[in-house]
């Protein structure tokens, strides 16, 4: 039966009422004969499996939902069987996300027709779902009810982590009174929910500052509206936001020579003093932007030596593994200009963060690299053709470190050596950093990728503004 009671011009959600949720996309990991992939599906909801509601109170029979409430499962996603990415569940509890902000029962915030929930246990937070049941009741409002004349945004592009604000003109509202107000994107032929606060009334016109996020996949633009549905009148706002985004940039080949003087101890002073040469080696890869990602990838070509037959399909794939492991996957950028900073909670897909792929992909335009059977031994350190080089690599490590590779590598995509004796920048203030996959170590620092932020900014910088290199 539909619920008979109203708060906030909103009918309360319980057991009965006849509510359903719906949130999209819930990604969840889908087995496949060639292997698990990311697929989107639509996760439902319905308040028929309400649980944990008020103890004592009851609407039309039944306990109501409150902040702490739950609809205990929900269903769509049951193909993904391996899980949602962010919470490794399928069928999980939906959890309300608002709710009204003056109306308690047993000391909790009561939840209401159109209130925000996230889905499946959080897995879909990019897309929350809004609860949708009868509210005929509370339709049925008089002349003398409060009345909405409109809503309007105080500016219409911006991008996620800019500040808007939205004001708001009644007539015959309360002093005081809360208006629950919901952000939908409007494109795809559908409304989808995006985020949702409440506007306090002073009087008959009440403003908020919304700290913007769009909260879904990429796209160069989302056009976004305000909606309420607490007053009579108009349910949309007059204007709409626009969400902008950076456009795709195709790939483009960066090339260039990193110039490096060489050092030598001084074997009285244990002092490293300037050996009077220089070594240079070139370095080059394919920059791109895609879907608000950034990529950088680095093509092999390898020109092998006696006794190398042919690098196995099998091999590379361990080789390249041992690349990424090091390069990929470590940082995004982040718009400074994001109003939430530090505490951002979205999703690293392009929103206002961008994250950054570093891959290893053989091919041939970056220039070739020399491949010898077996591994080197120490005593032929620094010796050409006898140890590991940018341009001269081993099909077996020898008495190098583990990383070996990935440190090569670093040095085809323009990074420089990090302990004394090696091809240090010139300056020198990163000279002995043995944590550091450029020394002996396996960390990639900021530094590392300082190029590829400033090649992302010259791209997007008219646009998002400044972006800061974060750690994933």
């Amino acid at each position: 039966m539909p619920s008979t009671v109203i708060v906030n011009n909103l009918t309360v959600v319980h057991k009965a009422s006849g509510g359903s949720s719906m949130a999209a996309p819930d990604v969840c990991k889908t087995p496949t004969p060639s292997g698990p992939v990311l697929v989107p599906y639509v996760n439902t909801a319905l308040s028929r499996n309400t649980a944990k509601g008020s103890k004592k109170v009851r609407v039309d029979g039944h306990p109501i939902m409150l902040k702490s409430s739950q609809f205990s499962t929900s269903s769509g996603d049951e193909p993904g069987t391996l899980g949602g990415v962010v919470s490794g569940k399928t069928r999980g509890k939906a959890y309300p996300r608002s709710y009204s902000f003056d109306v308690k029962v047993e000391g909790q915030p009561v939840f209401r027709f159109t209130d925000m929930m996230i889905q499946n246990s959080g897995s879909p937070g990019n897309a929350p779902g809004i609860e949708s049941q009868p509210n005929t009741v509370a339709a049925a409002t008089d002349a003398s009810k409060p009345e909405l004349v409109e809503m309007r945004w105080s500016r219409e592009q911006l991008c996620c982590g800019d500040p808007v604000k939205l004001s708001v003109k009644t007539r015959n509202a309360d002093d005081c009174q809360d208006i629950q107000v919901r952000v939908e994107r409007t494109n795809l032929g559908q409304r989808r929910p995006m985020d949702a606060f409440p506007v306090t009334l002073r009087g008959d016109a009440g403003e908020v500052e919304w700290i913007s996020r769009w909260r879904h996949l990429y796209t160069v633009t989302i056009p976004a509206v305000a909606v309420q549905r607490t007053l009579k009148g108009p349910s949309d706002s007059v204007n709409a936001l626009e969400f902008r985004n950076p456009k795709n940039l195709k790939s483009q080949t960066i090339t260039g020579t990193r110039v490096a003087p060489i050092y030598i101890e001084d074997q009285a002073t244990g002092s490293w003093i300037p050996a009077g040469y220089d070594i240079d080696w070139p370095y080059a890869y394919d920059f791109e932007v895609s879907l608000g990602r950034v990529y950088v990838r680095r093509k092999l070509d390898f020109v092998r030596g006696p006794g190398v037959a042919s690098v196995p399909p099998r091999l590379w794939r361990r080789w390249r593994a041992q690349i990424e492991a090091i390069w990929d996957h470590k940082f995004y950028f982040h718009r400074k200009n994001c109003k939430r900073g530090k505490k951002c909670d979205c999703g690293v897909n392009g929103c206002c963060k961008y994250p950054l792929r570093i891959l290893a992909v053989q091919g041939t335009g970056h220039g070739s690299v020399k491949l010898f059977l077996g591994g080197p031994k120490a005593q032929n350190w620094g010796k050409i053709d006898l140890w590991w080089y940018s341009d001269t690599w081993w099909t077996a490590i020898g008495d190098a470190g583990p990383d070996v590779r990935a440190h090569e590598f670093g040095h085809l995509i323009g990074c420089y050596d990090e302990y004394p004796a090696g091809a240090c920048e010139g300056s020198r203030a990163f000279a002995d950093v043995p944590d550091s996959i450029m020394n002996s170590g396996s960390v990639v620092y900021p530094r590392h990728v300082e190029e590829f932020r400033m090649g992302f900014a010259a791209h997007a910088g008219s646009m998002v503004g400044p972006v800061k290199i974060v750690r994933r």
